[in-house]
């Protein structure tokens, strides 16, 4: 973010705010460029000794993928919601 002193004073909240903000993303793209990066080297390497079909997803999920169908998104999430959710149903009328 490179302010100098004089500009750091002389800026509002508001654009401190949104610079921070701005930079704080930016970094974030750069590690996730990093990320994807490494996970297509992988993929490249694994590939030639799978005789399934892969991709690169398959093989190294990112928090920040796109999930493309709901129901994988639930299939892969069933033990997290079944920790969540009673095995026996409650009786919300019962005192």
């Amino acid at each position: 973010m490179r302010l100098s002193e004089a500009d750091y004073y002389n800026s509002t909240p508001q654009y401190l705010t949104l610079a921070i903000s701005g930079k704080r993303e930016f970094e974030q793209t750069q590690v996730e460029i990093q990320y994807d990066i490494a996970r297509t080297m992988s993929y490249f390497m694994v590939q030639p000794h799978s005789k399934k079909t892969i991709n690169p997803k398959k093989i190294w999920p990112l928090p920040w993928d796109k999930v493309e169908n709901i129901a994988e998104l639930i299939k892969s999430r069933k033990h997290i919601f079944d920790k969540l959710t009673p095995s026996e149903p409650r009786d919300s009328h019962k005192n």
